[in-house]
């Protein structure tokens, strides 16, 4: 069972098309994309719970933690190329 929403843990994404057109047009223009998506299905289908409660679907503490060490592990890479 998925802990977070079926938002992130369907294969019927409500905003699949968007993220699809956000990562081609990103990737067109070689631009950076950090994709966070992947890492959240994984900690869903874990059973991680990513949602305040069952009746709040905002992140919790634990969904910001997975997006900050994602942002700071793609950010991490682009300050160790500069060096």
């Amino acid at each position: 069972e998925c802990a977070w929403s079926s938002a992130v843990c369907s294969s019927d994404l409500p905003f699949a098309d968007i993220h699809h057109q956000i990562a081609t047009a990103c990737d067109q223009h070689s631009i950076g994309c950090v994709d966070l998506l992947p890492r959240l299905q994984a900690a869903a289908r874990d059973g991680k719970r990513l949602t305040v409660n069952p009746f709040d679907a905002h992140p919790n503490e634990l969904a910001h933690r997975i997006v900050a060490d994602e942002l700071l592990r793609q950010f991490g890479q682009i300050d160790s190329a500069k060096k």
